[in-house]
């Protein structure tokens, strides 16, 4: 993805957690947006699987200042099953998504994520 950049907090230098591709971009003076993309398994999401991806990422990023201020769920591709493709009669299943993450850097002498706390 152009302009997008690999993981800045990945302890293992991975840009994947099980599966999910993480991405991330600078969005002005102490904010970034993180995508989080399941792979396309042509399977149905799991999006417990997606969440603890995002949450154990957000306690890494925790740990050095940054915090959630906002997310939103995108799916990418969808599966029909035979007979639904013109119906959209409800045999679709989403079998790749994203997560987009907005963090912000809260001063470092706060553990409050309140909105005052944020620089």
């Amino acid at each position: 993805m152009t302009g997008w950049g690999p993981s800045s907090v990945r302890r293992d230098a991975s840009d994947e957690i099980e599966g999910i591709a993480i991405h991330e971009r600078a969005a002005g003076a102490d904010q970034m947006v993180v995508l989080y993309v399941i792979t396309d398994t042509a399977t149905p999401v799991d999006p417990g699987v997606l969440y603890a991806a995002v949450a154990d990422d957000a306690a890494a990023r925790s740990k050095i200042g940054w915090r959630i201020v906002s997310t939103d769920a995108v799916p990418i591709r969808q599966m029909g099953t035979a007979g639904n493709i013109f119906f959209q009669s409800g045999g679709q299943f989403t079998s790749q998504a994203a997560v987009a993450v907005v963090y912000a850097r809260v001063d470092p002498g706060s553990r409050d994520a309140s909105p005052g706390a944020v620089r």
